[in-house]
């Protein structure tokens, strides 16, 4: 921070402590923007664990879907078998 006696010094002193202030903020930037790409690339990896785990469970489902679906063909056919039998009874 500038403060009021700072004023009585050079102006190369007041120019490289400027320049020093300068790069203070930008190196505590650079800390905070790498926190920040950190914190994202954590976040990013914990939604593609679950895009994956979501992709196995509709995975899953889908082929529990499918697994009914030729039950129920199977089980139509078996009735109209029977429906066949009784109609020659």
């Amino acid at each position: 921070m500038w403060h009021a006696h700072d004023l009585h010094l050079k102006p190369s002193t007041l120019t490289f402590q400027f320049e020093m202030k300068i790069v203070f903020v930008a190196l505590r930037h650079a800390a905070e923007d790498e926190n920040l790409v950190r914190s994202l690339k954590a976040k990013n990896e914990d939604l593609e664990n679950e895009k994956h785990r979501l992709e196995s469970l509709v995975a899953c489902l889908e082929n529990e879907v499918e697994q009914h679906k030729i039950t129920a063909d199977e089980q139509r056919k078996q009735a109209l078998d029977l429906k066949r039998e009784l109609r020659e009874v």
